[in-house]
């Protein structure tokens, strides 16, 4: 699958959409198998709409484009919970000592993973990451924090593969 992921960088120093993309690069690489198999270096299918995908927070595009962005990671938050609904069901599974149940292998899999979302690992599903906060969970205060030092806040998109 792919999927538009952003990288948020910061920086006192005034970056190039090259040196930015390359600070983000650098961060996206440490993920290598982790959160993707293989990455493009743009915006991939999104560049019609994202351009070089290079925003720095002073533009509008950065604060809609990290919008979106956590709208998505919210949607998928909400679908592996939804999974999970039934969780008494996996529990009398568990219980009964029959772990080889199609559904609770499945519900093990949604467990683990709503664990790794809500506590801000990244993910392919994440969508964003803030790399020096080293998290993918953008709280309000973050939001706020890029809207009020605009000049040092980057967000670099890549179409990321996995």
């Amino acid at each position: 699958m792919h999927y538009l992921t952003g990288i948020i960088i910061e920086s006192k120093d005034e970056l190039t959409n090259q040196k930015a993309r390359d600070r983000a690069r650098e961060i996206l690489d440490e993920f290598e198998y982790r959160v993707w198999d293989w990455y493009n270096d743009s915006p991939g299918r999104w560049s019609d709409e994202y351009g070089e995908g290079v925003f720095k927070a002073t533009n509008p595009i950065f604060h809609k484009t990290v919008k979106s962005l956590i709208d998505s990671q919210k949607t998928w938050y909400r679908t592996v919970a939804e999974k999970l609904k039934d969780i008494d069901y996996y529990k009398k599974v568990y219980e009964s000592g029959d772990t080889n149940e199609f559904p609770y292998q499945n519900a093990a899999w949604y467990l683990g993973y709503f664990a790794q979302c809500v506590s801000g690992e990244f993910t392919s599903e994440s969508y964003i990451y803030d790399a020096e906060k080293g998290t993918a969970f953008i709280t309000n205060n973050m939001l706020e924090e890029y809207h009020d030092n605009p000049d040092i806040y980057y967000l670099v998109l890549f179409d990321v593969h996995n």
